[in-house]
């Protein structure tokens, strides 16, 4: 016992700190599951984490500097909590290279310093990107998890979701209704510009209806990374949202095309999501594939929930698509389940 009062006493004192000069809070998921896949003549179960929600530990902190300014801090990291270990970074936004980890803990889904004031928010470190809203909760029924729900429409860069060494400015409301958020971000290479890239996001919010116009560019070592994306949720009725997404991505001279559709229905103390997405390459054979998801959430209180997906994806004109890190051959297809839990603490 007390050896464990011992581990914690330096984060104790970290809290005892930021309340006597703010706030500080600290919160997360743990999100566990059974999973099964099978495709192309083979199978495979496991025990997975994050299928409904990424697993992750948050630390968020403020402080009012004067009235209408504060400052504020968010750090972030992922972890997969079946095997006890914290995700790794990419620092420098170049996919070839090696994922940092330091070993222990690395905050790969943010961290990030800002200022807020009446003129808008400016922000730095590693943070998402102009286009990670357009793959969350808002515009995907499954959202950014690893599970078999996993958005299928778009090119997997991990550029496309954040971006480390940046900094960016989100406007207020504009209009009561509109919102942009406008970054910069450096691949810190001596003599290149090989991870540096730059884009922006225009949101919108009003009367039931979200939407999202996003656009980002990178520079990698052979080409450019472009990302374009648009999205839409707009919710019919109190309990049902229709959601849309499309993205046009193209790696130097290879395009990827696709698009989502799905839907989120509240039941009760229930949940009923689906999504179809579709993905193309632009080339000779155009190889493509498909997807489509269907999911239940049974919230047993306002943080623990039960969860279950089912998936199917299927290739054409040499796909090789696949969802969960599960390899198929070219037109091959394959199938995925997903049970769980989740906790929010």
């Amino acid at each position: 016992m007390m050896n464990r009062n011992f581990a914690f006493a330096p984060l104790l004192c970290v809290a005892a700190i930021a309340h006597a000069q703010g706030s500080l809070t600290i919160s997360g998921t743990m999100d566990m599951g059974l999973q099964h896949l099978n495709g192309a003549g083979t199978s495979k179960s496991s025990l997975f984490s994050g299928g409904n929600t990424t697993s992750k530990l948050v630390l968020r902190g403020t402080e009012v500097i004067s009235p209408g300014l504060q400052t504020f801090f968010w750090l972030e990291s992922g972890m997969s909590a079946d095997e006890g270990k914290f995700n790794t970074a990419n620092t420098r936004n170049q996919p070839h290279v090696t994922a940092s980890s330091g070993g222990g803990m690395a905050f790969d889904r943010r961290a990030i310093l800002g200022v807020k004031g009446t003129y808008g928010t400016v922000q730095a470190g590693r943070d998402w990107s102009p286009t990670y809203e357009t793959f969350s909760a808002k515009f995907d029924p499954f959202a950014i998890s690893i599970g078999i729900g996993l958005n299928y429409s778009g090119s997997k860069n991990s550029d496309g979701v954040r971006v480390s060494n940046s900094i960016a400015y989100l406007t207020p409301k504009i209009a009561s209704a509109f919102d942009l958020k406008v970054q910069h971000w450096f691949g810190e290479g001596a003599g290149d510009s090989y991870g540096t890239g730059s884009g922006m996001r225009l949101g919108y919010e009003n009367a039931g209806m979200l939407a999202a116009l996003a656009y980002a560019n990178t520079q990698l070592k052979d080409a450019s990374v472009i990302y374009r994306n648009v999205a839409v949720n707009y919710r019919v009725m109190n309990d049902l949202a229709l959601i849309f997404s499309a993205n046009n991505d193209s790696y130097g001279q290879i395009n990827y095309r696709g698009w989502l559709g799905g839907f989120n229905y509240r039941l009760g103390s229930g949940e009923i999501k689906a999504s179809y997405s579709t993905i193309r390459v632009r080339s000779s054979e155009e190889p493509s594939g498909r997807k489509w998801a269907l999911g239940y959430v049974h919230h047993l209180s306002r943080r623990t929930a039960l969860y279950g997906t089912v998936a199917h994806i299927s290739n054409r004109n040499g796909g090789a698509f696949n969802a969960a890190g599960f390899e198929v051959g070219k037109n091959q297809s394959m199938n995925g389940v997903d049970l769980g839990i989740r906790h929010n603490f």
